[in-house]
């Protein structure tokens, strides 16, 4: 198993400041923001060495990088001096791998049945089970649920281990596929190959959007249904002309069966919760409107000070295509 995780955040390798500009930058002439082409030559979790035009150069990383694997790195200026930064074009070529898997409802939910179907004596871990729970019991999850979701799929999968969560590291779904794949790869868990591959490719959309201060969070639902969570922390860039309290940005984006594309906006602060649902057809508008006051009566409790609904919202895949390619101009939408 691969402890490259190409889904970390930009700064993925750092060095120490007094070790890299000094005879090796001023020997190969390097320039802030030049592309230089290094490979791991020791891989590691924090402490890797890399290969750098023949130069050999211990450095810090964030991310675990393994023996041989190629870099693509620059020299940048921060507050604390020179760094060694992996360039984003290499989590924009992983992507481009992924993004044929954006729209795919995340295939949960015949899993979830197949498992349900086996004997007795092959009871799945508690983990597992709580994952599975709504799905299984065809119940809406509730909140806790929603705030585990990350650890129970194991998209910081490879983060817990490089920071050596002991056996907590193993309790989640990526962990527990993989394990299973190599131990019965014949009958115990159908569908492992297709399920890890979106569990990857969610890693690789969540490390991307991560660079626009986005929390995404693919949501498991029934078959049919699409969708995912995005959060924007509104304190992460404040600057002198900010507001004081900008409050979080929630974005849920669906396609539902029954409803059709469906985002709602929800703005938290200390002046209270506003909420904005559109939806892409006037049939589904109509039939939310006549539970409006449930809603906003629901919602009281939670400080709700405004609801909009209204029309007009673009599909949820075509909302996470546009951000995953914002920066990225070699992406073709070629879909027919």
């Amino acid at each position: 198993m691969s402890l490259i995780n190409p889904m970390a955040a930009t700064t993925a390798v750092q060095s120490n400041p007094s070790q890299v500009v000094n005879r090796e930058t001023r020997n190969q002439n390097l320039r802030p923001d030049q592309v230089i082409q290094a490979t791991v030559e020791e891989g590691g979790l924090e402490r890797v060495l890399i290969n750098l035009h023949g130069r050999r150069q211990w450095v810090e990383t964030e991310i675990p990088l393994a023996t041989g694997q190629k870099l693509s790195i620059h020299l940048v200026e921060s507050d604390k001096g020179p760094v060694l930064q992996l360039q984003p074009v290499q989590l924009d070529a992983y992507i481009r791998r992924m993004i044929h898997l954006v729209g795919q409802s995340f295939p949960l939910a015949p899993f979830a049945a197949k498992l349900a179907q086996l004997p007795q004596e092959s009871s799945m871990p508690p983990f597992l089970a709580r994952l599975l729970a709504p799905l299984l019991e065809s119940r809406p999850p509730d909140a806790a649920w929603f705030a585990n979701l990350a650890n129970l799929l194991g998209l910081n999968f490879e983060h817990r281990l490089s920071e050596n969560h002991g056996q907590t590291v193993a309790e989640n779904l990526k962990s527990w596929l993989l394990r299973t794949g190599q131990t019965n790869p014949g009958a115990a868990a159908p569908g492992i190959a297709t399920i890890l591959q979106h569990l990857e490719a969610h890693q690789l959309f969540q490390a991307r959007l991560a660079l626009d201060n986005f929390f995404y969070l693919p949501l498991p639902l029934a078959e049919g249904d699409y969708g995912f969570l995005l959060i924007e922390n509104g304190g992460q860039n404040k600057g002198p002309e900010d507001t004081p309290d900008r409050g979080t940005m929630i974005r849920l984006c669906l396609n539902l069966s029954a409803l059709g594309p469906v985002t709602a906006i929800l703005h938290a602060s200390t002046a209270g919760l506003s909420l904005r649902l559109e939806f892409g057809n006037s049939r589904s508008l109509a039939h939310v409107r006549q539970h409006q006051a449930e809603i906003e009566e629901t919602m009281t409790s939670w400080g709700l000070r405004m609801l909009n609904l209204v029309e007009g919202t673009e599909p949820p895949e075509r909302q996470l295509l546009n951000r995953l390619t914002a920066r990225n101009e070699g992406v073709v939408d070629a879909r027919i």
